[in-house]
C-alpha cells in the first residue's frame, strides 16, 4: 500500500501540452480519423483543408450525423489516463506517437463532441458508452490499447473491464 502511494506521489502533474496531438498538415490527425470513419466519401472545402460533410455513426451512442463540426476525435484511453498509467515516463516523441496513433482503428474514435466531453479523462470504472451494444467492444479495445502501449490500468478499471467482458459471453 505504501509503495503504491509513493508511486502515485511520484507521477508528475499531467499537462496536455506535453502530448502533441492532432499533428499533420491542412488535414490533421483529427480530420484523417473522421475521413477514415465516414461511411461515405467526405466532402471537403474548396481548399481541401476542411471537412464539410460525411456520414458518421457514433459508436458510443449509435447516433448518425453528417456534420463533422459536431464531432470530436476521442482517445479511447484519454491522454490524462495514459499519463497516469505510465505514459508520464515517455519521451515527448513517444507521447506524440500515442496521441496521434492511427494504426489501431480503436485508438482514436469519431464521436459526438458532447459525449467525448462527458467522458473526459475517465476510464471504464467511471464512464462507459451509453450505447449498451458497444460496451463489450469498448472494454475489450480499452484493454487492448493498454496492452499495446504497456499501460498499467487502475485496479477499478481492470475490475470494470472484467465485469463487463464477463457479461458479454
Amino acid at each position: 500500500m505504501i509503495a503504491v502511494l509513493l508511486l502515485l506521489l511520484a507521477v508528475p502533474p499531467y499537462s496536455r501540452a506535453q502530448w502533441p496531438h492532432w499533428q499533420g498538415g491542412c488535414l490533421d490527425v483529427r480530420e484523417q480519423v473522421l475521413i477514415a470513419e465516414s461511411r461515405q466519401p467526405v466532402t471537403k472545402s474548396a481548399d481541401g483543408c476542411t471537412l464539410v460533410w460525411g456520414d458518421w455513426l457514433d459508436p458510443y451512442t449509435g447516433e448518425q450525423t453528417n456534420d463533422p463540426h459536431g464531432l470530436d476525435c476521442d482517445h479511447l484511453i484519454p491522454l490524462k489516463a495514459a499519463h497516469v498509467a505510465g505514459g508520464w515516463r515517455w519521451t515527448r516523441a513517444e507521447k506524440a506517437a500515442y496521441a496521434n496513433d492511427q494504426t489501431d482503428p480503436d485508438h482514436l474514435i469519431a464521436t459526438r463532441a458532447s459525449v467525448n466531453r462527458q467522458k473526459g479523462s475517465k476510464g471504464p470504472s467511471q464512464w462507459l458508452p451509453p450505447r449498451l451494444a458497444y460496451r463489450c467492444h469498448y472494454v475489450a479495445a480499452y484493454a487492448h490499447v493498454a496492452e499495446v502501449w504497456h499501460l498499467t490500468l487502475p485496479k477499478a478499471d481492470v475490475r470494470t473491464i472484467r465485469t463487463v467482458r464477463g457479461a458479454c459471453q
